[in-house]
């Protein structure tokens, strides 16, 4: 049974040799250009492949430069904001302080006043009650 498979195979090989001897010549012509044109297709696929991988690096350079502006900006502008804010706290700070000392000052004024005129009614007051004893 062995013998028959090897003699079958061997058949079967030889026949395909034949068949693509036939094939050659008769489509020698097609066989090379197809294959041609499947060499030229793998070059140009190759080059796709590194002009792809070039433009993805430049894309991705480009990228990561216009992050690198944004964060700059970003950082500057927020830089600003703090500064613009600090200066305006520190002005309504100083406005509050200085309104804080005015209306100390009037509610020691008006204190003081408070106290002489208390004083001056009870000096009233008691020279009225010792003048009329």
């Amino acid at each position: 049974m062995k013998n028959s498979l090897e003699k079958k195979s061997q058949t079967q090989v030889s026949g395909n040799g034949e068949i693509g001897i036939i094939r050659n010549i008769l489509m020698g012509e097609h066989i090379a250009h197809f294959e041609s044109n499947v060499k030229s297709l793998r070059e140009l696929i190759e080059n796709n492949d590194l002009n792809s991988n070039d433009q993805r690096k430049k894309m991705e350079t480009s990228i990561n430069q216009r992050l690198t502006e944004l964060e700059k900006n970003t950082t500057d502008w927020f830089d600003s904001f703090e500064k613009s804010m600090n200066a305006r706290l520190d002005k309504m700070e100083l406005s509050f302080n200085q309104k804080m000392g005015e209306i100390e000052n009037k509610f020691e004024v008006d204190k003081s006043e408070d106290r002489e005129s208390i004083s001056e009614m009870l000096a009233t007051l008691s020279k009225t009650i010792a003048g009329k004893k």
